[in-house]
């Protein structure tokens, strides 16, 4: 929604002195059509905000001219949100919407494609994108030091206070004269000469002077690349091009990575999550986390066609869902829930945003409701290893105290009574923990029990560790199906695992508490 300003008029040749003040959009479409032949431009002076979704998806491509990172970040939540993926996590070709981005600064401007799902995004590569000049408040309200302070003044000080309720348009003529005057006035107050109004329409939009050269050719590369998409004539760009004027002529191709965890393109964010956790506590989870919390307000989760949670119409039929376990509305266990893709809307949302759901084995209780008898008898019977291990432990101590304190003629007495007592006590405290750590290394609970502390390690950055614990899931799945499979007489062909394999024996594995007791 911009107009034609005298600026404008020295890099382009659409514009003449006459248009000042009309639309841009209009007069462009105008002088297009009359100069080439057969070509239909079809104007619209608005704001991109205005148009529908489906008005943007009846294009084959979108080629961007704007000033702006918001409106950059609003067209691409618009393009991304058009894509679709498979159930393999694959894009949906169909759904691609091509976008050409072009943008100067100066002597110095880029090019870039953007194919969502192929190609990063605007929200990828947010780093490329410098922060804005910001002036302290407290320099602009006491020391003033140059015209942009005196300008900031009047437009973030100034305007609130003079005319409070009123929203300042940057693209209102009246608006930016009010307050180049403004700041001319404090300016001469304190003896600051050059500002003007060119000057105050720089600094309130942040608008850095335009090089036509620079312009030229940041447009011609993006024409390029829209009929190489287009036509497939030749090798599009992949993915960015920067340009630098400055002291020559310099550019430079760079091909970005994907974020894989990108919230607008990516097929899932990865999201660590509890699978005991009900519906409103994983809500809950999403609205509190540093990254996706700013991106939601009243969010609404799908997996797959199914509608989980559903504001509005759908509020009523879904409510009861949040107080049911993730686990239960996902059909199956906390196997079923790893790697699930849930789907999840909001008003703030231009499109859906999509979770990968990474299973928190840590955070499993160790007690609940659902969980088998065998492994309650497991449980208990660690427990019971636990306390033979501290009561030897226990009565240890103190008898290594009585026998450095005994007479000398005593110490025979109280060896031979040591070993009687280490005799009764060690065979029954050796075989409490043999059974507990290997017997029933074969029961549910104590696979729950490996996983959690070798994803504790997993997780304290023991790289290199994938192929080990892969390998040692696999081994112990098999043996738990000969078990559920052939019943007591697989107990024998389950006890067999080997854990001194050399995969096993070469890792971080055999060095933790789990490949103590394993051994």
């Amino acid at each position: 929604m911009d107009t034609i300003d005298v600026s404008n008029l020295n890099r382009q040749f659409l514009f003449r002195m006459k248009d000042v003040g009309q639309p841009k959009a209009t007069v462009a479409a105008e002088r297009i059509n009359a100069r080439v032949p057969g070509v239909k431009v079809t104007p619209v002076f608005g704001r991109i905000e205005d148009q529908p979704a489906d008005w943007y998806r009846a294009f084959s491509l979108i080629i961007l001219g704007l000033d702006s990172l918001e409106a950059r970040r609003y067209m691409n939540s618009v393009v991304c949100g058009f894509l679709e993926y498979d159930e393999e996590g694959q894009p949906d070709l169909s759904t691609v919407k091509p976008m050409v981005d072009g943008g100067t600064e100066g002597f110095k401007g880029h090019a870039r494609v953007i194919l969502p799902g192929h190609t990063p995004c605007f929200e990828c590569t947010l780093w490329l994108f410098p922060p804005q000049t910001k002036f302290p408040l407290c320099t602009l309200a006491e020391t003033p030091r140059s015209p942009a302070h005196c300008i900031e003044y009047a437009h973030l000080i100034l305007w609130g206070q003079v005319r409070p309720g009123e929203e300042f348009d940057t693209d209102n003529e009246e608006h930016m004269k009010w307050v180049y005057d403004k700041a001319a006035e404090r300016a001469k107050q304190y003896g600051i000469p050059g500002v003007t109004f060119q000057l105050t329409q720089g600094v309130v939009k942040n608008i850095i002077p335009a090089i036509a050269s620079t312009n030229a050719i940041i447009s011609a590369q993006c024409v390029l690349e829209a009929l190489k998409t287009l036509t497939c004539f030749s090798t599009g760009l992949d993915n960015y091009m920067m340009y630098v004027g400055s002291t020559g002529l310099y550019t430079h191709t760079a091909k970005y990575e994907k974020d894989p965890a990108c919230p607008v393109c990516s097929a899932g964010v990865p999201l660590e999550v509890d699978p005991h956790a009900t519906l409103q506590q994983f809500i809950d989870q999403l609205l509190a986390d540093p990254a996706l919390g700013k991106l939601l307000s009243a969010p609404s989760v799908s997996y797959g066609s199914t509608n989980l949670y559903g504001r509005g119409v759908f509020e009523a039929e879904t409510r009861p869902n949040l107080a049911r376990r993730l686990t239960e509305l996902l059909g199956g266990g906390p196997e079923a829930a790893e790697g699930a893709v849930l789907t999840v809307n909001d008003k703030k949302l231009r499109g859906p945003l999509r979770l990968t759901m990474a299973v928190d084995m840590i955070s499993r209780p160790i007690y609940d409701r659902k969980y088998s008898p065998l492994k309650r008898i497991s449980w208990a019977w660690r427990a019971l290893a636990t306390y033979t291990s501290f009561i030897t432990w226990l009565f240890s101590t103190p008898w290594l105290a009585v026998r450095q304190l005994a007479p000398s003629n005593f110490q025979d007495t109280l060896s031979e009574m040591e070993r009687s007592y280490f005799d009764f006590v060690t065979p029954i405290t050796n075989f409490v923990q043999d059974t507990s750590y290997k017997a029933f290394s074969m029961t549910d609970s104590t696979i729950d029990w490996s996983i959690n502390t070798a994803t504790h390690i997993y997780h304290n950055n023991l790289k290199g560790f994938e192929h080990t614990f892969d390998h040692f899931l696999n081994n112990m799945e098999h043996r738990v199906r000969i078990l559920k499979d052939d019943g007591l007489s697989g107990i024998g062909k389950a006890l067999s695992f080997d854990v001194h394999t050399p995969i096993i024996q070469k890792t971080p594995l055999a060095h933790t508490t789990i490949g103590e007791k394993l051994s």
